[in-house]
C-alpha cells in the first residue's frame, strides 16, 4: 500500500472512483476544503463518502461537491489506531452505506462499485443510518470520558445509568419528532436498543442495557475518553450529544441530559474545566444538571 502524505502527489493516479474521508468529525471540514482545491483528481462520476460519527458531516460535503455525489457510510466495527496508516480491528462488524437523502435517481454504477469494494451493507435511508450509529455511540461515551470509569463502573452506579438512560432517552424523543427511524446496522442492534429502552420496565432496562453495552465496549475506552487523555483540545461530542441537543431546540423537545454532558466535556477539553473535578462524579452531575434545567425553566 502506498502512503500519501500530500494531495497533490496523487494527481499521477486520477481521477479516482471515491474518495473516503476517515477523519474525526471536527476535522472534516478542512479535509473536504484541501479536497475541494485539487478538482483534476476527480470526476463526476467520483463519489465522496463520509465516515465520521454523529450528525452534520455529510452536509459539509454536499455544499462542496453536491448531494447527488455524497455518500453517508458508518463504522460499527472498533478499531485502535496504532498508528499512520496502522490500525488494529478490535471486533470484526461491518460497513453501512446510503445516498444522501435528497439524491436525485436511483444507485449509481459507481455507488454499487463503491458498496461492492467496501463490502457493505446497503441503506435506503441515510438519516436513519446516521441517527442509528449516533444512539449506538452514545452509550457509556460521554459519561465514560467525563467521570473517566469504564461502562460496567458506570452502568453500576445508579446515577451513571440515570444519566445514560434519560440521555438515550431523550435522542429516541428527538429522533420520533424528526420521524428517525432506528435501523440495526452490520453487528449493531440499534432497534433492539431502542426498543428496550423505550418498551421495557425501567428495573428491567438497567440490568439489559448494562450487558448490552458491556458487551459492545467492555472495558475498552470510548473515544471521547482519549481526547480528553490526550489532550487534543478537540472534542466530537458537538457532533454527537450536541447534535441532539441542537436537533431537540429545533423541534421542541427537552434534551438536559445530552446538553449539558456537550457542555461540561467541550469545558473540560478545552480547559475550562478541571477534568479531575469529575472522576467518578456521574450523582454531582446529575444533581447539577437537573437543578439548573429547572433553575432555567423557571426563570
Amino acid at each position: 500500500m502506498d502512503i500519501h502524505v500530500s494531495v497533490d502527489s496523487l494527481s499521477e493516479r486520477a481521477p479516482f472512483d471515491c474518495v473516503i474521508f476517515a477523519t474525526k468529525a471536527y476535522a472534516l471540514e478542512a479535509a473536504v476544503a484541501q479536497i475541494a482545491t485539487f478538482p483534476r483528481l476527480f470526476s463526476e462520476s467520483t463519489r465522496f463518502l463520509c465516515l465520521q460519527n454523529g450528525i452534520g458531516s455529510e452536509e459539509v460535503a454536499v455544499a462542496a461537491f453536491g448531494v447527488d455525489r455524497v455518500m453517508a457510510g458508518t463504522v460499527t466495527t472498533p478499531v485502535s489506531v496504532i498508528g499512520a496508516a496502522h490500525i488494529r480491528i478490535e471486533r470484526e462488524r461491518g460497513i453501512g452505506l446510503a445516498r444522501q437523502n435528497g439524491a436525485k435517481g436511483v444507485l449509481t454504477e459507481a455507488e454499487a462499485g463503491v458498496l461492492r469494494a467496501m463490502a457493505g451493507t446497503w441503506y435506503a435511508n441515510a438519516q436513519d443510518m446516521k441517527w442509528s450509529k449516533l444512539l449506538l455511540n452514545l452509550v457509556g461515551n460521554a459519561s465514560g470520558a467525563i467521570f473517566n470509569m469504564t461502562v460496567p463502573e458506570i452502568y453500576r452506579d445508579p446515577s451513571g445509568f440515570e444519566i445514560e438512560y434519560r440521555m438515550l432517552r431523550e435522542c429516541l424523543a428527538v429522533m420520533s419528532s424528526m420521524e428517525r427511524r432506528a435501523v440495526d446496522l452490520p453487528g449493531g442492534p440499534a432497534r433492539q436498543l431502542a426498543l428496550l429502552v423505550q418498551v421495557a420496565p425501567k428495573g428491567l432496562v438497567r440490568p439489559l442495557l448494562g450487558w448490552l453495552a458491556s458487551r459492545g465496549r467492555g472495558h475498552k475506552r470510548p473515544s471521547l475518553y482519549y481526547e480528553l487523555e490526550n489532550k487534543t483540545g478537540r472534542t466530537e461530542v458537538g457532533f454527537l450529544n450536541g447534535a441532539i441537543a441542537e436537533a431537540g431546540a429545533v423541534c421542541g423537545v427537552a434534551t438536559p441530559i445530552n446538553a449539558c454532558l456537550s457542555k461540561l466535556l467541550l469545558d473540560i477539553s478545552q480547559g475550562a474545566t478541571p477534568w479531575r473535578r469529575w472522576r467518578h462524579q456521574p450523582t454531582s452531575f446529575l444533581h447539577g444538571c437537573m437543578g439548573a434545567t429547572l433553575t432555567s425553566g423557571s426563570a
